[in-house]
C-alpha cells in the first residue's frame, strides 16, 4: 500500500513539472514574438502624416499611418517611405 501511495505521488510531481515547463515555455515564445513584433514591426509616421505605401501589384496607397509592412485588404503592402 506505501509502495502505491509513493508511486502515486511520484507520478503526480512529475505531471506537474511537465505542465509547468510546458507553461514556461509557452509563455517564452508569447513573449519573444511580442517583442519582435513591436520592435521590428513597430508603427512608423512620416513627417507630413501620410505614407506611401506601394502594394505587391506596384500602386501606391496612402496611409497615414504606416508600418514597414501594412497588412491591408489587397496583401502585404510594402512601405516605400518611413522616418
Amino acid at each position: 500500500m506505501v509502495v502505491v501511495v509513493v508511486v502515486v505521488v511520484v507520478v503526480v510531481v512529475v505531471v506537474v513539472v511537465v505542465v509547468v515547463v510546458v507553461v514556461v515555455v509557452v509563455v517564452v515564445v508569447v513573449v519573444v514574438v511580442v517583442v519582435v513584433v513591436v520592435v521590428v514591426v513597430k508603427p512608423r509616421t512620416v513627417a507630413n502624416g501620410i505614407g506611401i505605401v506601394e502594394s505587391p501589384g506596384g500602386q501606391a496607397v496612402n496611409r497615414t499611418r504606416i508600418r514597414h509592412y501594412v497588412i491591408g485588404s489587397g496583401g502585404v503592402y510594402r512601405c516605400r517611405h518611413s522616418d
